[in-house]
């Protein structure tokens, strides 16, 4: 990325969620010498970027997932200097899979469970396999002298959509995508005048207006010093 300096923003899929709700400018985590919080401009662009997320995608009840220091979201912004938009692209719906399909409404799981509980119940409604290892003894070297079991909820099950769901959530992102990218920067050059000042001098004037929807550069880009200029070519 560092060799691409034409790179405007980037999405990241992964366990942080920075769309579905926007985060909100804190001036208290701005003004020290290691910023901490979205700066007040970028904080802006984020709610615009959250309503179209929501309005293109269309999904709801998302997990709340703070985007963790370290995390290649984080670095794309605080140090790369970019607008940096994460999402996991697909969450356990809230709704179990209708047990009678003449009813217009799936059973929700109740409130009360915790969120491996209403995984396991969701997936066993839609009938999806492997999603759970039945625990069992094994001999662990560090614990030589106690009983040790490894099971439970398979890897990374919970943030991977299976397969009969994947068409459905490339198409909202394709369409948040698409959207996003009609809301970029545009630089346009108007007005456009030259005057002679003297002998092998002239004057250039120019207006310069962004068409798009977004500006051109993320305001922490300033800070961190890495983005460039706009260059009209």
């Amino acid at each position: 990325m560092y060799k691409n300096i034409n790179i405007f923003a980037v999405l990241t899929f992964g366990p942080g969620n920075n769309l579905t709700e926007a985060v909100k400018f804190d001036k208290s985590k701005t003004t020290k010498r290691i910023i901490t919080g979205v700066l007040e401009k970028d904080a802006a662009v984020g709610e615009l970027v959250s309503k179209l997320y929501n309005s293109k995608t269309g999904l709801k009840d998302a997990p709340v997932l703070p985007l963790t220091k370290g995390s290649l979201a984080q670095t794309i912004y605080y140090h790369y200097g970019r607008f940096s938009f994460a999402t996991p692209g697909w969450w356990t719906p809230k709704t179990l899979a209708p047990k009678d399909t003449s009813k217009k409404e799936s059973p929700k799981v109740p409130a009360t469970e915790n969120e491996d509980i209403k995984y396991l119940k969701w997936a066993e409604a839609q009938k999806i396999p492997n999603v759970f290892v039945n625990w069992q003894a094994v001999k662990h070297p560090d614990f030589a002298d106690k009983k040790a079991e490894v099971g439970g909820i398979a890897p990374f099950v919970k943030w991977n959509p299976p397969v009969s769901f994947l068409a459905e959530t490339a198409d909202k992102h394709l369409k948040f995508l698409t959207a996003l990218a009609n809301q970029m920067p545009e630089i346009q050059l108007l007005n456009v005048q030259s005057e002679a000042v003297s002998a092998g001098l002239t004057r250039i004037t120019v207006q310069v207006i962004n068409k798009g929807l977004l500006p051109t550069s993320a305001e922490i880009g300033d800070k961190v010093r890495w983005a460039q200029k706009i260059k009209q070519s």
